[in-house]
């Protein structure tokens, strides 16, 4: 670990979005830059991803990738109200972000490419690597690519709450109409073709592991790396805060497997 904090320099920085939006994040930068790695925390989460994206930032040092993990709107220290949150809005924040991080390699086409989306952030982080088109791979981790269908298993009396609080409870935020009828529409995998690698665990109960199968099974380019007994973003089933070394070590095998895809 030691070893690790003086190969690199970490320092929280601020950026905006596309929409003005004041955002913020941790960039990590080796000595030697020879790849960018952009990590994207999913809902309710903040751009540490409850440890996960810190130790990623860690290894990535060994690769001598330069990493930026943000707080996307309504999240963390990137403050907006939370029925303004928008799929739209959060492509733009990740967007923006890789513009901020690629600063970092003063333009080089020589440096590698890699973005990690995680859950919530997952789809919302391909559909932004089509838009940013420099992307080599994205990693992503239990992603949400069905926007409308994560919405009705979190949140199935979002008809009755709109109906009469002009908001639908999402796990522990208040979301609002602009969000719900993006998701009718909203669709990922619909634009440009990314090379994607997804970890998805097999026991994950808010986001199933049948529909990274079903997507990778419909597009060559995605690449399904299933974990075994894993549940939600990595996780011991019901871990979701991290609290069980046995999660610790499902993410150290994840983090091992991309190592091996960056090159």
């Amino acid at each position: 670990m030691r070893r690790e904090k003086l190969k690199s320099k970490e320092k929280k920085i601020r950026f905006e979005s596309g929409d003005g939006l004041k955002l913020h994040g941790t960039l990590s930068t080796p000595k030697h830059v020879r790849g960018l790695l952009l990590c994207v925390h999913g809902i309710t989460s903040d751009r540490d991803e409850w440890g996960i994206f810190e130790r990623v930032a860690e290894a990535a040092v060994e690769k001598e990738l330069a990493t930026l993990r943000i707080d996307f709107r309504g999240h963390g220290e990137s403050l907006l109200e939370e029925d303004q949150i928008t799929l739209a809005g959060i492509v733009s924040d990740v967007v923006a972000a890789w513009s901020e991080l690629e600063s970092v390699g003063a333009g080089s086409r020589h440096l590698k490419r890699f973005i990690m989306g995680s859950s919530f952030g997952g789809g919302a982080s391909y559909a932004a690597a089509g838009r940013i088109g420099s992307i080599d791979r994205v990693f992503l981790l239990a992603p949400v690519l069905d926007y409308l269908l994560d919405i009705d298993n979190c949140a199935p009396k979002w008809r009755a709450d709109l109906k009469r609080k002009n908001h639908f409870r999402y796990n522990d935020l208040k979301l609002g109409r602009a969000l719900l009828n993006e998701a009718f529409y909203f669709d990922p995998l619909a634009g440009p073709k990314v090379k994607a690698t997804i970890f998805h665990g097999t026991a994950d109960a808010d986001v199933p592991f049948k529909l990274s199968q079903a997507a990778a099974a419909r597009h060559r380019h995605l690449e399904l790396v299933p974990v075994e007994g894993a549940g939600h973003v990595l996780a011991v089933p019901d871990d979701l805060d991290m609290e069980q070394e046995a999660s610790w070590e499902i993410v150290a095998g994840m983090i091992d497997d991309v190592r091996r895809r960056i090159r």
